[in-house]
């Protein structure tokens, strides 16, 4: 049996790493391969190799300056992580940072997965990042998609980043696999939806301000306040204090998939709703899209960053312009017909069997592998 090395800082068989995507990828791969998990730490050598740019980096932090890839801090890493390669037996390397992988020192093919590359996540996901450190840290990313055989992306966007940033990288080499829904208890495959009324909107989401919170609560009032249809807005997630007396909501709080009491309730909660609303600002592709898609949940959402490869509008619902308001959030879901609605979520069972679910990516995946 083949064996891969996965480097990430978390125990890639911890549920709780990563939203459970590592775990998900790595319960796949082990169908296949030899599971080696390396773990990166700082070594005195690398630290003291590299002290004087860390010293002025971690100053920086100090200063409130966000830094979170650079060559030294790299380095640091690389002389570790290389000493613990030359004294083991393997066949390939996973990773999912670029910062881990950038320096690394290996004949073996180096395989990389991520959501996002690390341009895009300035002024998008990371603030307060000085150009020169961006610069530094482009230097970092670019290296790693330059010396790794493959990169699994989950998005049409980060194909498009990586065109419009790192425009040199042969785009051959990345593989968009969507990814699946961490759910390994879905029952049975379920019928398609057909109640449209009352309406019953899903916001899931831990940080409600990001995934927003505010559009999804005026929508439900609206089309209770304005369009005259029933509708409750029902709430996964934590620090929505703003909104608990507002009428309108069911709040259930956090949710942990990982208890089987939770998970039946996650499970019931969507089977009962008939629209996952996701009027996010920023996301990479949204993991819950996957999930809700399994029990045929329609969608509507933004078409910002990787939103659009789950949310597909027109095919599983709506993914309106980030221009749209909790108006036009309404106005489309009132004037869904019930062909449409029947359509969306029969489409949406469709995408999660056909491409949203780790068991699809695994196969994928081994298939790239195995023709190295």
């Amino acid at each position: 049996m083949k064996k891969i090395i996965i480097i990430t800082p978390t125990n890639p068989l911890d549920k709780h790493g990563h939203s459970g995507v590592v775990y998900s990828i790595t319960n796949e791969l082990r169908k296949k391969y030899e599971i080696i998990w390396l773990k990166p730490r700082i070594s005195i050598i690398g630290l003291l190799c590299n002290l004087i740019p860390i010293l002025f980096i971690y100053l920086l932090k100090a200063l409130g300056y966000t830094i979170s890839h650079h060559p030294a801090i790299s380095k640091m890493y690389a002389y570790y992580l290389n000493n613990k390669l030359r004294k083991m037996k393997y066949d390939y390397i996973l990773g999912f940072e670029s910062m881990y992988l950038c320096f690394l020192k290996t004949k073996k093919p180096i395989f990389y997965r991520s959501d996002a590359v690390i341009h895009s996540m300035f002024n998008y996901y990371i603030y307060n990042v000085p150009q020169w450190i961006q610069n530094y840290s482009d230097k970092v990313e670019h290296e790693t998609l330059k010396k790794c055989t493959y990169m699994f992306v989950p998005s049409q966007w980060v194909i498009d980043e990586i065109k419009k940033w790192y425009g040199d990288i042969d785009i051959n080499k990345i593989k968009l696999i969507h990814s699946g829904a961490n759910m390994p208890f879905i029952t049975s495959k379920p019928e398609p939806k057909t109640t449209l009324y009352p309406i019953k909107l899903l916001f899931i989401g831990s940080n409600p301000q990001r995934k927003g919170i505010d559009v999804a609560y005026e929508t439900v009032k609206l089309l209770n306040e304005k369009y005259y249809i029933e509708s409750q807005l029902t709430v996964i997630g934590n620090n929505i204090d703003n909104y608990l007396n507002l009428p309108y909501i069911n709040y259930l709080g956090v949710i942990n998939k990982n208890i089987p009491e939770q998970a039946r309730l996650f499970e019931d909660t969507i089977k009962s709703s008939n629209w996952f609303i996701f009027p996010t600002k920023a996301e990479c592709a949204g993991i819950v899209t996957c999930e809700v898609s399994a029990y045929g949940l329609p969608a509507i959402g933004y078409n910002t960053g990787g939103v659009s490869s789950y949310i597909q509008n027109g095919i599983n619902g709506y993914c309106l312009p980030m221009t749209s308001t909790a108006e036009d959030y309404a106005k489309k879901i009132a004037e869904t017909s019930l062909d449409s609605y029947i359509k969306f979520s029969s489409n949406a069972r469709m995408l999660y069997e056909n491409y949203y679910n780790w068991e699809v990516w695994g196969k994928k995946v081994i298939d790239l592998i195995d023709k190295i």
